[in-house]
């Protein structure tokens, strides 16, 4: 609907609308297409239909005749060929021929570049890149017109705005990191829009001024490829895929367009297989310091004097002590002993600790304990 719109406020809408129709063509998006080219075309039928229901024949002659018969204008690369003398000759024929190649050059220029593009870059209809597209299609307007008017230069000025604007920081750092192309457009067109229709100059001058309207043009499209060339690997990868299955509902489902499909971010993470809880050692309660389980874990048991096992026993305990608890093969370890069979029964934990007292009644104060 949007697009019918452009389309009824100017007529150089319909050429990015063409190449954005063919960025739909090249990247198979078919069901996007067949609604996007009749809504275009009913929206236009309807706004149109007064004009050619009361007045078709200024109708018809606005917008089918009179382009075809309309002279060479200035800043026009077709400045070449014009000729306003007599009948006859082969000038009058190149003049003729002339007037009636520009529109057919304009969509052949669009077609094969949107097709070039897509094949050289993978552009996605719905990716930021689409909008160089659409600049470079806008710029074939101003190039290869034969009859150039100020607001042929708005079209390509607003596509590269938005695009250059979206597209910074996937670039590589350089120049192509800041809007060059948009501030440098808006500079030439408004020096060339102020040749455009002025009839004091000779024909050389007109025809120097239309080949640097046609120079500056394609320097544009240039650097628009160039700066396309200028997309970061990992950029390009993402952001050039088709999200028509995902976040636009007419388009229906789409394969990528890269041969190496890239990893989405929202991809869901495999499920992970569960670990069982690992159970401590089972330590008998009688079991000396440093007891070893059959399985190598060294056991803990609660201590049996204030200061462990072995402290209360004076020097040899505590030696002794120290030889259980001494990794076996360090040196000054003692052999392991023979280690009793597990019991196939959790241990009493609160074996050897010294039973609490029980706590006081509220409201009655008892000293404090001494040690």
């Amino acid at each position: 609907m949007l697009a019918g719109l452009a389309l009824l406020s100017r007529t150089t809408a319909l050429i990015p609308l063409l190449a954005l129709g063919m960025l739909l063509v090249v990247s198979g998006e078919w069901r996007a297409l067949l609604r996007f080219v009749p809504v275009t075309a009913l929206v236009t039928a309807v706004g149109m239909a007064p004009f050619f229901l009361f007045d078709r024949a200024n109708a018809l002659y606005s917008f089918v005749t009179w382009r075809g018969t309309a002279e060479i204008g200035g800043n026009s690369v077709w400045s070449i060929f014009a000729y306003s003398g007599s009948a006859g000759g082969i000038r009058h024929t190149l003049d003729a021929l002339a007037r009636r190649l520009d529109t057919p050059s304009v969509v052949l220029f669009v077609v094969a570049l949107t097709y070039l593009a897509f094949r050289r870059f993978n552009i996605s209809p719905y990716s930021r890149d689409a909008w160089a597209v659409l600049a470079m299609a806008a710029l074939a307007v101003p190039m290869l017109s034969k009859t150039n008017w100020p607001y042929y230069y708005l079209e390509p000025f607003v596509l590269l705005l938005v695009w250059e604007f979206t597209s910074m920081h996937d670039r590589r750092a350089g120049v192509w990191r800041w809007p060059v192309l948009t501030f440098g457009f808006l500079i030439v067109a408004a020096t060339l829009s102020q040749y455009i229709g002025l009839r004091s100059v000779g024909a050389l001058d007109r025809v120097a001024v239309g080949l640097l309207e046609f120079g500056a043009m394609l320097s544009f499209v240039v650097a628009i490829w160039m700066r396309l060339q200028a997309a970061k690997p990992a950029a390009t990868a993402y952001l050039n895929m088709m999200p028509s299955a995902v976040n636009w509902p007419w388009a229906g489902p789409a394969a990528p367009v890269s041969r190496v499909a890239p990893i989405s971010p929202v991809a869901p993470i495999p499920p992970v297989a569960p670990v069982a809880p690992v159970a401590p050692p089972l330590v008998p309660p009688g079991a000396p310091p440093g007891y070893s389980t059959p399985n190598g874990t060294m056991g803990r048991t609660p201590p049996r004097g204030p200061f462990g096992a072995g402290a209360a026993n004076g020097g040899a305990g505590g030696a002794a002590g120290a030889g259980h608890g001494s990794r076996p093969g360090s040196p000054g370890a003692s052999p392991r002993p023979p280690q009793p069979p597990v019991p196939q029964e959790w241990p009493d934990l609160d074996a050897g600790w010294t039973p609490r007292p029980p706590a006081p009644p509220r409201g009655e104060w008892q000293p404090p304990r001494t040690q």
